[in-house]
């Protein structure tokens, strides 16, 4: 996952780099976007704690039902196996929030950029740029190209995906309500911002 987001975090680099000539669109303040992304990320990071509580709990009862002398327990192995994945994706979901907003404040310093990354993230997801400029006016570039993953891995259309977080207001949560898997969110992102 690291090398994915350093590979992530290059390409956009270049690109905001490449974007430094165009006309800047509205964006937040440097404050109010890291106070939004942070937002996010805090909403996601309640629920990788919950799946991680989840997690204590079902080692909790493996404990208990473990048979003496030990024995294979195939139905708590593949409990403990979907409880390890979900806690992976909530925190997968949680880190490349992170990650794409600290990003995202390179946008702040150079507003020019913002059309580098309404470009790509447009033709990345085939989503049309009127969409995109609606979804910015109340979604960080950070939560709206979670969402898009998100919907592309889960194989949704992206209204329903932004229709659950204005429910939910943690893309963690989305991702596994829709049924995220690990690695899923990195595949579906892969070559966003090529190098």
């Amino acid at each position: 996952m690291a090398r994915h987001l350093l590979l992530l975090a290059a390409g956009f680099s270049l690109g905001l780099l490449w974007s430094s000539s165009a006309p800047s669109l509205h964006q937040p303040s440097q404050e109010e976007l890291v106070k939004r992304v942070q937002g996010d990320i805090e909403e996601s990071g309640k629920q990788v704690v919950a799946e991680v509580w989840s997690l204590i709990g079902l080692l909790k009862e493996m404990v208990r039902e473990a048979p003496v002398p030990i024995g294979p327990m195939p139905h708590m192995e593949e409990k403990l196996k979907k409880g390890m994945a979900r806690v992976m994706t909530a925190a997968e979901v949680t880190a490349t929030q992170a990650f794409l907003g600290a990003l995202e404040k390179m946008t702040i310093v150079n507003p020019p950029a913002d059309w580098f990354v309404l470009d790509r993230v447009g033709q990345f997801f085939q989503v049309p740029r009127d969409d995109l400029q609606s979804l910015r006016k109340e979604l960080t570039w950070s939560s709206i190209i979670v969402g898009l993953g998100i919907a592309k891995a889960v194989q949704k259309d992206r209204a329903t995906v932004f229709s659950h977080y204005q429910k939910h207001r943690s893309w963690a949560r989305v991702g596994l309500n829709l049924g995220l898997v690990p690695d899923g969110l990195k595949k579906a992102l892969d070559g966003l911002f090529p190098q």
